[in-house]
């Protein structure tokens, strides 16, 4: 529902865009009946939005309205970004253990 909503919004927007485009003077009741249909259809999208519990992320947000970027790319950016850490956390992990055989080794060695 909120996806059809979504997209009748679009294309409610699209339509007003060209009726304001070609406004005549006696057009004005056709401008108006288009506002009261977007603002209800606005109204119930936003209803119907209240009980979704889909969160999402403010710097995907920030991506999509600052730099037009792709949801797709941000994601596979965002997954690289998250392998990237990945392995530095799993060779910090990898460093401790070594270290860790060295100091026991070091230990038996100095007080055995």
């Amino acid at each position: 529902e909120l996806e059809t909503n979504l997209e009748s919004i679009a294309q409610q927007l699209l339509e007003l865009g060209i009726t304001l485009h070609d406004l005549q003077p006696e057009s004005t009741d056709v401008v108006q009946s288009k506002l009261e249909t977007l603002t209800r259809t606005m109204q119930t999208t936003y209803k119907s939005s209240e009980a979704l519990e889909t969160l999402i992320p403010l710097e995907l947000l920030d991506y999509l309205e600052e730099q037009g970027g792709n949801p797709e790319a941000y994601i596979r950016d965002y997954m690289d970004h998250l392998a990237a850490e990945n392995q530095f956390a799993r060779g910090k992990i990898q460093a401790y253990r070594s270290f860790s055989g060295v100091l026991q080794r070091q230990l038996a060695h100095a007080y055995p």
